[in-house]
């Protein structure tokens, strides 16, 4: 399943001439221009004055309803963009800077969409890609809106490979903000700052925006009950470590409240996954961890508190080793506030090892790192919001 067919060749509001390999094609030679994408691209409209933003529509369809080829328009993604907050750009008046929040929607149903493979995002990137392709300013020759440092993505060469954004060759290079992790089905994204500085004498400032995605078909494996639960453990009077696994059940991180006889309790949750009913055809393109936080005391989250995740290797079924066994390796933080919400985090690299070890399981683990007391509880598999592994592949 690691690496079979090509990923899915399409682009949200990019078109292409050719699918996969024509990509890796590119001639080594001479920069050759980007490709003239404004038909194919969200039109964002700044009035300078208000700081009110009109998002437009891609101009250019596919030529059926849906997927085309490697297009994607409005029938597939939605853009959503805030009104201007507006401030000082430091070293002039003659222009002003625009800050605004963009969020993307998958109105696809039944496919994700995930990392383009073109053109080349920035290194590093795991998400969708939105950067800012044209820009210009009405009523005043010679001066359009530029993308400022809100984007994260410093310029990027997305066209050729071969070329840099340095010594002045920056006509094809862009600033760019990822949305992390697949965007599924129907789902719209967090919000992410961009920005761009418009002159103050102009009415409006337009740019055209490009959103490149693949695409990939999504899965969503359930919990496996006997891996999915929590460990606790407290030190009775002797000093000794007292565990306790209760496997199905909610997922328990933190600190109870200690007994007379005994210290607090302290406990981890875990969770894993069978991956038996995976497709054998396709490709991995990503995996996202969701586990659902129906509770949490006030006092649990502080500064730089979180919950971090462990992937590790359960063996046969949860039990008391588990509870501080060695991390296969650790992945990062999945809740960072008692907000009551779906969390996720992408475990693309922990499946992969699953996979190529032949676990058979995708086993995970929640700990509370922090000086806060209390604790956080998790929907189990027999909860309302049960934990999943969402996987998303390329046919």
């Amino acid at each position: 399943m690691r690496s079979l067919s090509l990923a899915a060749c399409t682009l949200a509001a990019v078109m292409l001439t050719g699918c996969g390999d024509d990509r890796a094609g590119m001639p080594a030679g001479p920069a050759a221009p980007p490709p003239d994408l404004t038909a194919m691209a969200f039109r964002l409209t700044i009035d300078v004055a208000s700081g009110q933003v009109t998002v437009t529509r891609p101009a250019q369809a596919g030529a059926r309803s849906g997927v085309s080829l490697s297009l994607l328009g409005g029938e597939a993604i939605a853009l959503q963009a805030s009104a201007c907050t507006f401030t000082p750009v430091p070293g002039t008046t003659k222009t002003k800077r625009c800050t605004m929040q963009l969020s993307v929607t998958n109105r696809l149903d039944g496919l994700a969409l995930v990392r383009p493979s073109w053109p080349t995002p920035p290194a590093g990137t795991a998400g969708v890609v939105v950067f800012p392709f044209t820009a210009s300013s009405g009523t005043i020759t010679g001066s359009t809106a530029v993308a400022n440092g809100d984007w994260d993505n410093a310029p990027t060469n997305f066209f050729n490979d071969f070329a840099g954004c340095v010594g002045g060759k920056t006509s094809d290079c862009y600033r760019s903000e990822t949305f992390p992790g697949a965007l599924l089905p129907g789902e719209t994204s967090s919000t992410r700052t961009v920005g761009f500085d418009v002159p103050k004498a102009a009415q409006s400032a337009t740019t055209s925006v490009v959103v490149a995605a693949d695409l990939g078909r999504q899965v969503t494996l359930a919990a496996t009950g006997d891996r999915c639960g929590q460990i606790s453990v407290y030190s009775n009077q002797q000093g000794q470590d007292v565990f306790s696994t209760t496997a199905p059940g909610t997922l328990i991180v933190g600190t109870g409240e200690p007994f007379s006889d005994q210290g607090p309790p302290r406990y981890r949750g875990f969770c894993g996954f069978g991956l038996g009913s995976l497709p054998t055809g396709g490709r991995l393109l990503s995996a996202t961890l969701r586990v659902y936080q129906a509770g949490a005391d006030e006092t649990l989250y502080g500064t730089s508190a979180t919950v971090e995740t462990d992937h590790v290797d359960l063996g046969s079924d949860l039990d008391d080793s588990d509870y501080d066994a060695a991390a296969l390796a650790e992945l990062g933080p999945i809740s960072t506030s008692a907000t009551i919400e779906s969390k996720s985090l992408d475990v693309t690299d922990a499946l992969l090892d699953d996979l190529d070890a032949d676990r058979g399981f995708a086993d995970f683990r929640l700990t509370f790192v922090g000086s806060g007391n209390g604790t956080a509880a998790f929907d189990g598999p027999s909860d309302t919001h049960p934990p999943a592994l969402v996987v998303v592949y390329a046919d």
